[in-house]
């Protein structure tokens, strides 16, 4: 009996002694890592999957948005979402008002937000004309001729939406199309009607006519409810051979004329005009300049004009 007590007394001190030597000398910063990773992978990794599912992001009795998916998966964990082969519309005052169309969204339901990843979104209004087109993948929906001037659409990277701001944001290789209008930007912010639409990143847009011209600034500001596009900060109009710059222009769109404003200039073939305004009218390909002006003639016209 008494060795029988020695053998566990032995065998305790043993154990105890191995505890001891692993809390020493094995490193902690290792075993918390494996246990951070561990955690994060458990987060990616989905618990529920569904197909042809319906959610939607209502408040207080308003609905935001609604978005309609082949297959989903749900992660407990990290209270995720993803939402497959998806399309969605957002609403305003109960009716919609953008629709899009996205092969991944990630729906982050605790802070309230989503992440369209590569959208294609249109007005509502135009859904019949969209859904026809995108049945031939041959057709590019942005070069194709607008009926009556009207529809809006966009490509982008991404879409962001949050319920804190109720405001849209695209970042990255954007095309919008409104009417007979693209433009190009690497930017946009909006609301969810695209009443009001900030273009930036490098934008352009350019006019659909016989003679298109392209309008660069810093950025756009799109007034869709006034028919108006408002260029500031490095504003460049090129059409063919000629170019017309300004610190300010202003696209009227039912007019179909670009005003251009503050220390404005016209070149053509080393050839410079300067003046308090010049009006590029689309639909004639034409310049005008207004107001005090001062005419710049190269040295070739000179010599062209003695001959």
């Amino acid at each position: 009996m008494e060795l029988l007590k020695k053998i566990s007394f032995f065998v305790f001190t043993i154990f105890i002694f191995v505890l001891f030597a692993w809390a020493l000398f094995i490193p902690k910063e290792e075993i918390t890592k494996k246990i951070t990773e561990a955690a994060k992978k458990q987060n990616t990794i989905s618990d529920l999957s569904f197909r042809g599912v319906t959610v939607q992001e209502v408040v207080e009795g308003i609905k935001y948005w609604e978005i309609k998916a082949k297959t989903s998966e749900l992660n407990q964990g990290s209270n995720l979402a993803i939402l497959r082969e998806a399309e969605g519309t957002f609403f305003e005052k109960g009716s919609p008002t953008l629709k899009f169309i996205s092969p991944e969204i990630v729906w982050k339901i605790d802070k309230k937000e989503i992440e369209i990843k590569s959208p294609f979104g249109f007005d509502p209004g135009s859904e019949a004309k969209v859904r026809s087109i995108l049945k031939d993948p041959q057709k590019n929906i942005f070069f194709l001729p607008a009926a009556n001037g009207k529809g809006s659409y966009f490509r982008a990277e991404k879409l962001d939406w949050k319920l804190k701001d109720k405001k849209i944001s695209c970042d990255g290789n954007i095309w919008i199309k409104r009417g007979k209008i693209i433009g190009k930007a690497e930017n946009l912010k909006s609301d969810v009607t695209l009443s009001k639409v900030l273009l930036g990143g490098n934008p352009f847009i350019m006019t659909s006519s016989d003679n298109p011209a392209t309008i660069e600034a810093m950025f756009f500001e799109v007034d869709n409810k006034n028919d108006l596009i408002v260029a500031r900060g490095d504003v460049t109009i090129t059409s063919n051979d000629r170019k017309a710059t300004g610190e300010l222009g202003t696209y009227h769109i039912k007019k179909d004329t670009i005003s251009l404003s503050g220390n404005t200039r016209l070149e053509e073939k080393g050839n410079s005009l300067t003046g308090e305004k010049i009006v590029y009218l689309v639909k004639k390909n034409s310049f005008t300049i207004s107001g005090k002006s001062r005419a710049v003639i190269s040295e070739e016209k000179l010599k062209e004009g003695e001959q």
